[in-house]
């Protein structure tokens, strides 16, 4: 990662700057948001605009889920980002970045979000300022968490009903209970997988692996480790051609 944000030292002045979680996955937002709109997946994201999940901002930044959980709320209580959340990830919106990411003109008595007793919205930024900067940011979505991840992080996560599916289609007899089982489960699902995702690396692998010598490899630390994302595009790709391994005629 390139380039480069601009800080105002007005930030001092901001109702978050003495809660220190808060402060920094603010400024982090700031530094991975994009400095300009981003074709991703047919869909534009757009300036000040990230795709992410808690997990990858529980990585990137060292705070834990709940506190990611805690920042984001108190942010969007303030109107300082606004999230969309998706089945994968979520979409979040820093609502002033081009006010945060311009060349303010220091002769006006034009002021800022950074301050402590007015929250009124600010204008969108005049013609005297500039919005461009040196960002040149792509978009991070899916950092890679550890497996040994915190089991008592909620996050409402289905470990009986994907463990059901594989055992139902695998014909086997792993327990959802099983710690092995879950530390698996729990780092994909803070990557942003959810429940579908787990089934169709089963389904497929199932009908790829199921009565030859790669069957053995039909279990929760294979099919939900470090190759769960390559299992998962390799899957979208036959959908999209599925005649792709026939022969021609």
């Amino acid at each position: 990662m390139q380039g480069y944000i601009m800080l105002h030292r007005k930030i001092v002045n901001w109702e978050w700057y003495t809660e220190t979680n808060t402060k920094a996955l603010f400024i982090h937002l700031l530094l991975m948001a994009n400095h300009a709109d981003e074709k991703w997946r047919g869909e534009i994201i757009k300036r000040g605009t990230l795709i992410t999940s808690y997990g990858s901002l529980s990585a990137q930044t060292g705070l834990s889920v709940q506190q990611i959980r805690t920042c984001l709320k108190n942010l969007e209580k303030t109107g300082d980002i606004t999230r969309q959340a998706t089945q994968r990830n979520t979409l979040i919106i820093v609502t002033k970045y081009d006010f945060y990411q311009s060349f303010i003109n220091e002769s006006t008595n034009e002021s800022t979000d950074f301050q402590q007793t007015d929250n009124t919205p600010i204008n969108k930024p005049t013609n005297k300022q500039s919005t461009t900067n040196n960002n040149d940011n792509k978009l991070n979505i899916y950092s890679p968490v550890s497996d040994d991840a915190d089991l008592s992080v909620s996050e409402n996560i289905p470990y009986v009903e994907i463990i059901d599916h594989l055992n139902s289609v695998a014909g086997t007899h792993y327990k959802s209970n099983s710690s092995k089982t879950k530390t698996k489960i729990h780092a994909r699902w803070l990557e942003g997988y959810r429940k579908e995702d787990f089934f169709t690396v089963i389904d497929v692998k199932c009908s790829e692996w199921l009565g030859n010598e790669m069957e053995k490899y039909l279990r929760p630390e294979t099919l939900f480790g470090s190759k769960f994302e390559g299992y998962l595009n390799q899957v979208r790709k036959k959908e999209k051609d599925p005649y792709g391994s026939m022969p021609y005629v």
